[in-house]
């Protein structure tokens, strides 16, 4: 992509990494990138513009909003570093609550019906700054591995890719707020534990 270049080594994360990227003009931020084949997934192509659009009609905020896509890459704006980071250490209820309470909170404009797919509220996908601000990644676009491994469209799935979906989307079952919950309630008892409170295969 012309002008973005990645400035450290990729984090593993489910179907794919993500990457540091700056921009000629001095912007930097974070991109998801989908891993072949992945990037070519049809929930990748269609409706990017759609979420583009919507989360860029928010304006500035926690949400954060799709800066460019091209081929499986999508680059978003931003300084914080992804909560996966900060797992494997226990770091108390107080950080878990805050962390808690600030993502709920840059959820509660959302409009669910704009977007196609809710997307995938995960540790690679909330982002924490060095005051303690939360934004949140990839709005709207879906884990398309563990989507695929739902539609057996695969046999296998890695565990990460599914141990934060709600219960409903694992039956197939419509999602409403309550999901959004559930997922933040995940990873803000890892973040308070240091241990993952599903795991397994």
């Amino acid at each position: 992509m012309n002008g973005y270049g990645f400035t450290a080594a990729a984090l593993s994360a489910p179907g794919g990494a993500l990457r540091q990227w700056r921009h000629d003009d001095g912007t930097e931020g974070w991109a998801l990138v989908f891993e072949p084949p992945w990037n070519s997934h049809p929930l990748l192509q269609d409706g990017v513009a759609q979420i583009r659009d919507y989360l860029s009609s928010l304006g500035p905020g926690p949400l954060l909003t799709l800066s460019e896509f091209s081929s499986g890459t999508l680059y978003y704006a931003s300084t914080g570093v992804p909560l996966s980071t900060l797992f494997g250490i226990a770091h108390g209820e107080r950080a878990a609550l805050e962390l808690l309470g600030r993502a709920a909170q840059a959820l509660l404009a959302l409009d669910r019906g704009t977007l196609p797919s809710h997307g995938d509220l995960s540790p690679w996908r909330i982002l924490v700054d060095s005051n303690g601000q939360v934004s949140i990644l990839g709005l709207g676009v879906p884990g398309v591995s563990a989507l695929a491994w739902l539609d057996e469209e695969v046999d296998t799935v890695e565990t990460d890719a599914i141990r934060f979906f709600p219960p409903e989307r694992l039956e197939d079952r419509g999602e409403d707020g309550r999901s959004d919950a559930y997922a933040l309630g995940l990873c803000a008892a890892e973040l308070a534990l240091g241990v993952p409170v599903l795991s397994g295969n």
